[in-house]
């Protein structure tokens, strides 16, 4: 928890430093920049099955079987408000777990075999992309209301390696490498709205989902957020929230043939610089 406060807090701190001014008008309403910094303490809940070339693969929970437990994260938003009813959105997040543990039932993972007392060692990588548009078609002095559509580029990749071994012998090589990844752009529609409920304090949300099926592809994407602002200077603010993400996508690939299944969920410290 440390780290999810000290990291927007230095930046925080250094704008603060060089904006003296305290807030008088509305600016993540007016502002034509945001740049947005968070912290995440999250809880992560992932499903894995990955098949081989004999036949499906074992469809278990990651984080249970291989020890990769939950971590402070970091998320970057950026919006660029081109008119006052049209603008750009980005957002990145990344996250990057390894875990080590002796596992209690066998797994089938792309075609190979972990078996029982078999130490895994994981590695996971997840990040997300997401460009969007949107337009307020509500827009009024305290609160608007803005539809987007958009694209979630989803990168997941698995790895897992293990010294195979029965009552002390090796199998085979002894030695069991495997991984997986699968990347695929899926589009997004959602709803997005700002209200000033008081002076300098505003709640911020947005809803989003998409389902797709299509070529060797099945997925589909929720993303929902809310948070409270506290607009303590004119061009910087402070935020707590909570984020709700979950994705699904069923490949049928060359570097995957299976099922993935990601949330994560928890709450977020963030810093917003606006200009």
């Amino acid at each position: 928890m440390k780290n999810l406060i000290v990291g927007p807090g230095l930046i925080l701190l250094a704008v603060v430093t060089s904006s003296p001014v305290l807030a008088d008008d509305a600016p993540p309403l007016d502002d034509r920049f945001t740049l947005q910094l968070g912290g995440y303490l999250v809880s992560t809940d992932t499903t894995v099955r990955v098949d081989g070339s004999s036949g499906e693969g074992t469809e278990f929970d990651w984080e249970g079987k291989t020890g990769t437990g939950d971590a402070d994260r970091f998320r970057v938003d950026a919006l660029w408000r081109i008119t006052p009813r049209h603008r750009l959105r980005l957002m990145y997040f990344d996250n990057q777990r390894d875990g080590r543990r002796a596992i209690e039932e066998e797994i089938e993972f792309q075609g190979e075999t972990y078996p029982v007392g078999a130490v895994l060692e994981a590695r996971s990588d997840f990040e997300i992309l997401q460009v969007a548009y949107e337009y307020a078609f509500l827009s009024r002095e305290d609160y608007e209301v803005a539809a987007s559509i958009g694209i979630h580029n989803v990168d997941m990749s698995f790895g897992l390696r293990a010294e195979a071994t029965i009552d002390g012998e090796p199998i085979g090589s002894g030695e069991i490498d495997e991984s997986a990844s699968t990347s695929g752009p899926l589009p997004v529609l959602g709803l997005r709205g700002i209200w000033r409920f008081a002076d300098k304090c505003y709640l911020d949300g947005h809803a989003q989902f998409f389902a797709l099926e299509f070529d060797n592809y099945d997925g589909e994407v929720i993303d929902a957020q809310a948070s409270v602002i506290w607009q303590a200077f004119r061009h910087v603010g402070i935020g707590l929230g909570y984020n709700w993400f979950d994705a699904r996508l069923d490949v049928e690939g060359d570097r995957l043939d299976g099922r993935l299944e990601w949330g994560y969920d928890g709450l977020m410290l963030f810093a917003r610089a606006s200009f």
